[in-house]
């Protein structure tokens, strides 16, 4: 159910997956859902499409196209048909400052988007997003050009890539 969910998420129409399906502000402590004010005066609003959700999108969907495929190929098709559309929605928006922003920062679609209050995310960096969809596009089809952008993006950051360092 969740690749369901991402594909429900997912904008028909443009390819980019809504950053998140949320009330316009936190529900207080014991709300219920069935309880939630913002819920029952406004709805559920579906933010905006970001490099982050969608590329993240992507990569998962990608990834549900092999796992499904010998389980429910008609599924499994519909997730990569689906992931190929999403990583299109990244090409065309990955220079564009807008598609960078993240729900409840000032953005692009503010005029499209309420104000929120239901919490912000600090990154703002989708590169291991849009690297990670590249990876998982190139392991689904074994398409050149998604290795080419597995190398490109790579070659963008490996200057900068630690190993993170565990100690017990």
């Amino acid at each position: 159910y969740e690749a369901e969910w991402i594909l429900k998420m997912q904008n028909p129409e443009t390819g980019g997956v809504y950053f998140r399906l949320t009330t316009k502000e936190f529900a207080l402590p014991g709300d219920t859902p069935d309880s939630d004010r913002w819920f029952d005066q406004e709805g559920l609003f579906a933010t905006h499409e970001t490099l982050k959700s969608t590329a993240g999108a992507c990569g998962a969907l990608a990834a549900s196209y092999r796992m499904f495929k010998t389980i429910d190929p008609d599924f499994s098709q519909r997730c990569l048909e689906a992931a190929k559309k999403a990583y299109a929605w990244v090409e065309e928006h990955k220079d564009d400052p807008g598609a960078h922003h993240i729900f409840g920062e000032s953005s692009w679609r503010d005029k499209e988007t309420p104000a929120f209050t239901a919490g912000t995310y600090g990154s703002t960096n989708a590169w291991s997003d849009m690297w990670w969809a590249a990876c998982e596009m190139f392991r689904a089809t074994g398409e050149q050009k998604y290795h080419d952008q597995v190398k490109q993006l790579y070659s963008e950051k490996k200057d900068s890539l630690k190993l993170t360092d565990i100690t017990a």
